[in-house]
C-alpha cells in the first residue's frame, strides 16, 4: 500500500518508520528540516563540540515507552534529564516550580494568597479532570 505521511515531526517519522516494513511510505515536510519540534543544533564550546536538542518540549521512559522503542531499535543515545517546570512573572513578582510543594510556594507568602491558591487549585483539578474529559472529547470549547 502507498502511504503518504504529512510531518517529518517525531510522530510523522516515528509512524514512517514503524509503516515501512509493509508499505511504500512517502514522508512530506513543508520546513526545510527534519524534526518538527525536536529539532538538535551543534554548539561549540571550549571543551568541544556538543549535540543540543533545543524543541524537545520532554521525553521520558514512562510516558514515551513507543519513542523509547524507537530510540532503542535505532540506537539513539539517551541520558537522564530534570525536566521539571518554573518560571518567574516580571522580575521575581510571581515565580513558582512544580517539582516539589516547597517550590510551588518558593514565595512563603503565596501560602497566604488567596489568587495563587485559586489558580493552584485549578491546576490540580485539571491535571484531576483533563484526561478523563479529553478521552470523551467533553472539553471541547469548555471552560474548565
Amino acid at each position: 500500500m502507498k502511504i503518504a505521511v504529512i510531518g517529518a515531526g517525531i510522530s510523522g517519522l516515528g509512524a514512517a518508520l514503524a509503516l515501512s516494513d509493509q508499505h511504500d511510505v512517502r514522508v512530506f515536510e513543508r520546513d526545510t528540516r527534519l524534526g518538527g519540534h525536536a529539532n538538535t543544533v551543534d554548539v561549540e564550546y571550549p571543551d568541544g563540540k556538543q549535540w543540543v536538542d533545543t524543541g524537545f518540549i520532554v521525553y521520558n521512559h514512562r510516558n514515551y515507552p513507543n519513542m523509547t522503542s524507537m530510540f532503542e531499535e535505532l540506537d539513539v543515545p539517551t541520558r537522564w534529564s530534570d525536566m521539571s517546570f518554573g518560571f518567574s512573572l516580571n522580575d521575581g513578582a510571581c515565580e513558582y516550580a512544580c517539582d516539589s510543594i516547597s517550590k510551588i510556594f518558593a514565595q512563603r507568602w503565596r501560602v497566604m494568597d488567596p489568587r495563587f491558591l485559586k489558580t493552584f487549585s485549578e491546576i490540580l483539578r485539571f491535571t484531576r479532570v483533563a484526561p478523563k474529559d479529553l478521552a470523551s472529547g467533553q472539553l471541547e470549547g469548555q471552560s474548565l
